[in-house]
């Protein structure tokens, strides 16, 4: 939706300011102008003519909307549905290995048809959420991204407070905060938080975006790449079926876990694992879902 008595630029500023409100985050100068691609002169002058409007407040490096401003913002912005929600975590996925998103590879994550993606993509363009471009695909806006992050984040803490609290099994919480994610508040994502120590990753071994966006990275590989006799822990998962996350741990695959490979046959044949001082064996396509992390020599003492 747009405001035509507003320029784009105090568009996205509100809309800016709005999702990061709703995401429980201090929305400051550095962090405004990161995510609206802005200079700080731009943005200066963007904020300058939104507070002329009676739209926003500077308190020192941090910006408020106003009453009339929040107003504005949820029309502008509107709270994002379930679908819009969904398309937008799937473009953020998937762009982490694609400089832009094809509509085939969204309508396959997505599960829907090839016209109702580019549907999607065209309304989300009109908000602000997606850049889409007929021939070359669908990248997220720095906006776009934001609510992504923050679908990730709340989707990621229902999973880790499902399992350490509540007592599920890892191959039951996909499907559980799936649904969870769109209709929780942000308060009670702040508790899970609180309630789980902060955590930087969830029982997949995902990480979990902060508040603000940041992600904690760290440098993992397939178990199935890991040099022969070289110790690591098992960190990630990279499979979402129930029945294969079930085998991973039913054979010992446990996060945390120190693991190293004993013997690799060749042309994809299986390995032979050592899993806290016992060995298995077990074939190349699972090794290649098992994350692991190089564990250094100041960890080990």
């Amino acid at each position: 939706m747009t405001h035509p008595a507003l320029s784009p630029s105090i568009q996205d500023l509100l809309k800016a300011v709005y999702v990061q409100q709703q995401a429980g985050i201090a929305v400051e100068l550095d962090a405004l102008a990161t995510a609206l691609g802005l200079t700080p002169q731009k943005l200066s002058r963007a904020i300058e003519q939104a507070a002329k409007k009676g739209l926003v407040t500077l308190d020192e490096q941090t910006v408020h909307l106003t009453e009339n401003g929040q107003t504005t913002a949820q029309s502008l912005t509107r709270h994002p549905s379930e679908a819009v929600e969904n398309f937008l975590k799937a473009v953020y996925t998937l762009q982490e290995t694609h400089e832009r998103v094809s509509t085939n590879a969204l309508k396959d994550a997505l599960s829907i048809s090839a016209p109702s993606v580019t549907d999607m993509a065209q309304r989300l363009v009109e908000a602000g959420l997606v850049d889409y471009r007929k021939y070359y695909g669908v990248r997220l806006t720095a906006l776009g991204e934001q609510i992504a992050l923050n679908t990730i984040r709340r989707h990621r803490l229902i999973e880790l407070y499902l399992v350490e609290e509540l007592g599920y099994a890892l191959h039951e919480v996909h499907d559980e905060a799936e649904a969870l994610e769109h209709v929780v508040s942000e308060r009670f994502i702040q508790a899970i938080d609180l309630k789980l120590g902060q955590p930087r990753y969830d029982p997949h071994g995902d990480p979990i975006p902060a508040p603000d966006g940041t992600i904690h990275n760290r440098e993992l590989q397939p178990l199935a790449d890991l040099a022969l006799a070289t110790p690591a822990r098992v960190s990630r998962y990279a499979a979402e079926a129930p029945e294969l996350l079930q085998h991973i741990i039913t054979r010992g695959f446990i996060l945390d876990t120190e693991v190293e490979v004993r013997a690799r046959d060749p042309f994809d044949g299986p390995l032979t694992i050592r899993i806290d001082d016992e060995e298995a064996v077990i074939g190349h396509a699972l090794a290649t879902v098992i994350l692991v992390e190089i564990i250094n020599d100041i960890e080990r003492g």
